[in-house]
């Protein structure tokens, strides 16, 4: 059986994990002298409160040490691993994956860059599963990762532009978004980071904006958002007008995303035929 692995800000459902048999590893996030693990979707309660309480947090990828122990679990139960975690532009996960697989040396172990996160990152996940699943190989899923890949767009908004530029995981992004300006920027994940697209005015733009980017060939899409609920629920409306028999999961992120985009985080990602 293949086994694929991916990480906590592919923000599934427990029950979705469990249903695919995907395998997640939590994200790390410090404040103070305590860590925490962030989990499945919905399951990390109450972080809102914690993100607004002034305290300072960072975060941490699953180290070397961790893929290997979840490499060699897998392994001894006879199953060939893909591993597919957060963009590499985005995080040193792929790198420590990387690194744990080459140090095991063995066949059976694939790591591949997904360039994704949130929403892109749990379709490509959930594409290639159903792809071994169908009886595939590894080396079959694997070879048609990038086809699958280049079918996931991902387009978000933020309140603010605060915590993206904290983070320093921005790319080609305009600096000049007003919230007084009542401003918001319409931003993309391209080639695994993060680029500007454009700028709505206003929540009404913003959930226009964003599900006008549905292409028409769309066959699933999965809309994240952290405290922002409404703005979710605007877009998953829209898009629902627009393709009222069309696949769509609405899906709360955790706070590993919070902490490097903020609060008031609205996304959605759609995969085509």
């Amino acid at each position: 059986m293949i086994k694929i692995i991916t990480d906590s800000t592919s923000y599934f459902k427990q029950s979705e994990a469990e249903e695919y048999g995907i395998k997640v590893l939590p994200i790390t996030y410090k404040s103070g002298n305590y860590i925490y693990l962030e989990s499945y979707s919905g399951t990390d309660k109450d972080i809102e409160n914690l993100l607004k309480s002034g305290y300072g947090y960072s975060t941490s990828h699953p180290d070397e040490a961790v893929f290997s122990k979840a490499f060699q679990k897998e392994l001894m139960q006879g199953n060939q691993i893909l591993c597919i975690p957060i963009s590499s532009r985005l995080s040193l996960a792929y790198k420590a994956a990387m690194d744990a697989a080459i140090k095991l040396d063995n066949s059976n172990i694939a790591v591949f860059d997904s360039l994704q996160t949130a929403g892109g990152l749990n379709l490509l996940v959930k594409y290639a599963k159903i792809l071994a699943n169908n009886g595939s190989s590894l080396s079959e899923v694997y070879m048609a990762l990038p086809k699958i890949n280049n079918k996931i767009s991902t387009f978000f908004s933020v309140n603010d532009m605060l915590s993206l530029r904290k983070s320093g995981r921005i790319g080609i992004v305009r600096m000049n978004v007003s919230t007084i300006m009542n401003l918001r920027p319409i931003l993309a994940l391209k080639d695994g980071t993060i680029v500007s697209e454009e700028i709505a005015r206003g929540t009404m733009d913003v959930i226009r904006k964003l599900s006008d980017k549905m292409p028409l060939n769309t066959k699933e899409a999965v809309i994240n958002y952290i405290e922002n609920s409404d703005t979710a629920i605007g877009v998953y409306n829209a898009l629902k007008t627009k393709a009222p028999y069309l696949p769509i999961h609405l899906r709360k992120a955790g706070p590993v995303l919070a902490i490097h985009v903020g609060l008031g985080f609205v996304s959605v990602s759609y995969i085509t035929e």
